[in-house]
């Protein structure tokens, strides 16, 4: 069984694999969004493997705050995050994480996780928010901090709706780390949706 505590200021998703030569040939996966069929799924090594969480109800962000007239935003309906930092893991994330029906997540307390790779007929596995909404202003660099971990891991991020590779893959990691990036990512947007 292979597991990661993760930490993350903000984060998109985390991957484990069994053991890190047998990726290097297909290192970075590739995202397929068939919205038409109702699919979206990852490629890795040339196989189909699940978006985990992409078929369930998603929690979009539960700190974006919308103000308007109301508010005293005058002919305008703006959007903001009521935490700093956003944190998207523990029983206080903003999102909920999807890690498939043959892993494991559980809160190790208000801000960590703990992912438990379980899947043994993959060497590749993650675990993934749905799409989030944020404020980049606000919060301009995706951050993921691994407490300790048995297996190597990565951030990945994908932009909802985007086929192709990862906009954001890290290099593969051992052990305690941190992997952030620029959430911009020379986009021109005031809020992002990221997956």
């Amino acid at each position: 069984m292979k597991s990661a505590t993760c930490k993350p200021l903000l984060a998109m998703a985390v991957a484990a694999v069994g053991s890190l030569p047998t990726l290097l040939a297909d290192d970075v996966p590739r995202v397929v969004s068939d919205y038409d069929s109702g699919d979206v799924y990852w490629v890795v090594d040339g196989k189909k493997q699940p978006q985990h969480g992409m078929r369930e109800a998603w929690v979009f962000n539960r700190a974006l705050a919308w103000l308007d007239e109301d508010d005293g935003v005058d002919g305008a309906l703006l959007c903001h995050s009521t935490r700093s930092p956003l944190l998207l893991t523990g029983t206080e994330g903003a999102s909920r994480w999807d890690v498939g029906n043959e892993n494991a997540l559980t809160n190790v307390d208000a801000e960590r996780i703990r992912f438990e790779k379980r899947s043994l007929d993959r060497s590749w596995d993650h675990s993934c928010i749905p799409p989030l909404q944020f404020p980049i202003d606000q919060h301009p660099v995706a951050e993921l901090d691994v407490a300790d971990a048995t297996a190597p891991w990565r951030l990945l991020i994908t932009v909802k709706g985007r086929s192709g590779p990862p906009l954001f893959a890290g290099a593969w990691r051992r052990g305690a780390g941190r992997e952030g990036r620029p959430a911009l990512f020379g986009q021109d947007l005031l809020v992002a949706e990221l997956g």
